[in-house]
């Protein structure tokens, strides 16, 4: 049998595919249960694999050489034809093209746009369903129909539960609110959330922990760069953190253990983004490469006061540093209440009780 080489690209896929017809798979073996295909007998003599890939077993090495037949057995004892396509495209879209990045840009975009209409509608005695409300209609005038990810708008201590979604409390004066939301644009996601007063001002003792996450935020994606590692980031980001932490006063002791927890977590490097919100592919175990999109969550939290407080951003590794994609939604608290004074849908479209309607 002749050697089949795998090229970069879909070529893999076509290659695996070439596999599963040369392969003699035999569908008597059809899993029912599962539908999936087990390979039999003649596997291709040689496959020439460009990269290393890591599977959710375990980590399977192919060089530019021509692995023996045994080899290539080895890899498909652990894995059945489905598992094995599941790893190639893994792999695949763990770096986005750039019609890829066009349209997790645009669904970013629309993402802030909604956040900042739903800082416009905030104000106590609303809703927190109305501020999810206020946003999805910004989503869906601009061609976004469908939600990326429920949407959780925690105010006050909902906050702290990292994936409410009830969102059906009312919004009460001194209470911060949390709003992690954002639309699928043409089958591509975001991930964006911002933080923000329901008076409309911070108090001071809010932007002792506020400031320091917009701090953070600022320090993580400075550290972005292709050839570095999401571990270099966190350590390069909390060691000039430490001389921020060391140069403010904090009102309470239990702010100032958060902000010491903060800089030893490695939750501010989150997720990759793409097709799916907590999309495939590893980008924490290699140096960070161009076309790779994921988000950068810098937070902490009060335990004793039920207090969560984060910033979060979707960025693309480019060949100079970051981009990131919400970049223009304001997280200065001088800019976020200059934003909540503008009027909003709601305020030009209020509610209209039964006893209005003829």
């Amino acid at each position: 049998m002749n050697s089949v080489k795998i090229t970069p690209g879909i070529s893999i896929l076509s290659t695996l595919l070439l596999v599963m017809v040369n392969g003699n798979v035999d569908a008597s073996q059809m899993d029912a249960g599962q539908s999936k295909m087990k390979m039999t007998t003649k596997i291709p003599e040689s496959i020439i694999i460009p990269n290393k890939l890591k599977t959710r077993i375990g980590t399977l090495e192919f060089f530019d050489g021509l692995p023996t037949d045994a080899t290539v057995r080895k890899a498909y004892d652990f894995l059945d034809f489905q598992r094995a396509v599941d790893v190639f495209l893994d792999e695949m879209r763990a770096v986005k093209s750039p019609a890829e990045i066009d349209l997790i840009r645009r669904a970013s975009q629309l993402a802030g746009l909604g956040l900042l209409e739903a800082m416009r509608c905030s104000e106590p005695g609303r809703f927190e369903y109305q501020l999810e409300a206020c946003a999805r209609f910004v989503y869906q005038t601009n061609d976004a129909r469908r939600d990326a990810y429920t949407a959780i708008v925690g105010s006050g201590p909902n906050a702290f539960m990292g994936h409410y979604f009830t969102n059906d409390s009312e919004l009460k004066d001194g209470d911060l609110i949390l709003m992690d939301f954002s639309p699928e644009y043409h089958y591509y996601t975001s991930d964006v959330t911002r933080m923000w007063p329901v008076s409309g001002t911070f108090s001071s003792e809010q932007l002792e922990l506020y400031n320091f996450i917009v701090t953070y935020r600022s320090t993580l994606l400075k550290q972005c760069r292709p050839g570095v590692t999401v571990r270099q980031v966190l350590d390069r980001a909390a060691e000039e953190m430490r001389l921020y932490v060391d140069s403010q006063t904090f009102s309470k002791p239990e702010y100032k253990a958060a902000v010491e927890r903060a800089l030893t977590s490695s939750a501010h490097m989150q997720h990759p983004v793409g097709l799916a919100v907590h999309d495939v592919g590893d980008y924490k175990s290699t140096p960070l490469r161009v076309g790779e999109v994921f988000s950068v969550d810098a937070m902490l939290r009060v335990p004793a006061e039920s207090l969560y407080v984060r910033i979060e951003d979707v960025v693309v590794i480019t060949e100079t540093g970051v981009e990131n994609f919400t970049d223009f939604i304001p997280v200065l608290p001088e800019e976020i209440e200059a934003v909540m004074r503008e009027p909003s849908i709601l305020d030009r479209r209020p509610p209209v009780p039964a006893s209005e309607i003829r």
